[in-house]
């Protein structure tokens, strides 16, 4: 029988990964005093092992989280994930969980939305309307 000896080569955690250790690194001189990595993400707004898993490299930030990151660590998350930062505005609540949304729950919140829009327009044109009634 032949043994192959093959290489033990850790995945490098990539760009995305090294940002975020680079992170806890300096969240952890800003605290003047060692954090564990399940303290950061405490700090961040995740779960330990979701950290974990965007700091070696096995996955990367996708949704809500981008936002979530970016609004503790910086808007940097961004332009390593290859998205364009958003402006005011530009950015709605259900934008941050579509990708956690099936494209027919992303439509029937899409259609609910346009209803209330809608709903709240009618109103809104009643009361302008009895508003003048009352002033003329």
């Amino acid at each position: 029988m032949l043994f192959v000896a093959r290489e033990n080569k850790m995945a490098r955690p990539g760009p995305v990964g090294e940002w975020f250790t680079r992170c806890y690194l300096e969240w952890q001189r800003s605290e003047r005093e060692r954090k564990t990595v399940e303290e950061f993400a405490e700090f961040v707004g995740v779960k330990r092992g979701t950290m974990n898993q965007w700091m070696n490299g096995a996955r990367r930030p996708k949704g809500a989280y981008v936002k979530i990151v970016a609004d503790k660590l910086g808007a940097e998350i961004y332009d390593l994930l290859g998205l364009a930062r958003p402006t005011a505005g530009s950015i709605t609540p259900l934008d941050l969980f579509k990708s956690f949304l099936t494209p027919e729950q992303q439509a029937d919140i899409e259609r609910r939305i346009l209803e209330y829009a809608e709903a709240n327009d009618r109103k809104k044109a009643k009361e302008q309307g009895s508003h003048a009634e009352a002033a003329g």
